[in-house]
């Protein structure tokens, strides 16, 4: 959805739905490399499951709005001199980003000599992958606290030595947090003379958002299934001056 150039205000939002399958997930494994994939001889059965860049949903838009102030503007259009360089030429925009969970990947610790894959974890088919993570009882300095756990690891198991996992590369009820972020800018556009001058102001993640990271995959780990970390960029501004002439 997109609307351009009208009374000042200019916009254009999207929104993909989608799933990602396929038995191949980077450009390396056009090259001959078999990648995260278990049994390069179950092709067809891996093109089924996800792979790691599928994202059921993303909202990106942006949106610009020349404030309407200042001389032949809707307020104030008798402003000139001073009162109209001060009003005048200011416009607000922002950018968003918003994407759901990729899938978690969990895989098997074994490692075999002759076997080039990875080993995949066995999955138990009644196993409980809903998530369970209680942020406001997020204890950083616990990891194995109850409110840290995200899903329940005694759904995944490393396979018995020389034999390969039950499960699937990407379990796809299991995903991670998704992302969330905001840019905001403020932008003052005003002449002297001959000179056109821009002064800018950019704040990005302007709400100072902070993620938790994805839980612990390492099967063999105290931790396993517990998110023992917070990510993310803090909020970062700048200034900026261009000037055209």
């Amino acid at each position: 959805m997109s609307r351009r150039g009208t009374r000042g205000l200019t916009f254009e939002l999207g929104h993909t739905w989608s799933r990602a399958r396929g038995n191949a997930s980077n450009a390396f494994e056009e090259n001959g490399w078999n990648g995260d994939i278990q049994d390069v001889t179950k092709l067809d059965q891996e093109a089924k499951s996800l792979v790691g860049i599928d994202l059921t949903h993303v909202f990106k838009g942006y949106v610009s709005y020349e404030l309407p102030l200042g001389e032949g503007r809707r307020f104030l259009a008798d402003a000139s001199g001073l009162l109209n360089a001060l009003v005048g030429g200011w416009t607000i925009a922002g950018i968003v980003n918003y994407q759901s969970g990729r899938p978690i990947p969990i895989v098997s610790n074994n490692w075999y000599q002759v076997w080039s894959g990875t080993i995949y974890a066995n999955v138990d088919p009644n196993g409980d992958f809903e998530r369970q993570f209680d942020a406001d009882n997020f204890d950083a300095a616990n990891p194995d606290a109850p409110g840290n756990r995200y899903f329940d690891p005694a759904s995944f198991s490393n396979p018995p030595y020389g034999e390969l996992g039950s499960g699937p590369r990407l379990q796809p009820e299991l995903r991670d947090f998704g992302y969330l972020r905001e840019d905001v800018s403020l932008l003052k556009n005003f002449r002297i003379g001959h000179v056109r001058l821009q002064v800018r102001a950019e704040f990005y993640n302007v709400f100072n958002r902070h993620y938790f990271n994805t839980p612990e995959t390492d099967i063999n780990s105290p931790f396993f299934g517990h998110v023992t970390s917070v990510g993310g960029n803090p909020r970062t501004g700048q200034l900026g001056l261009r000037v055209d002439w």
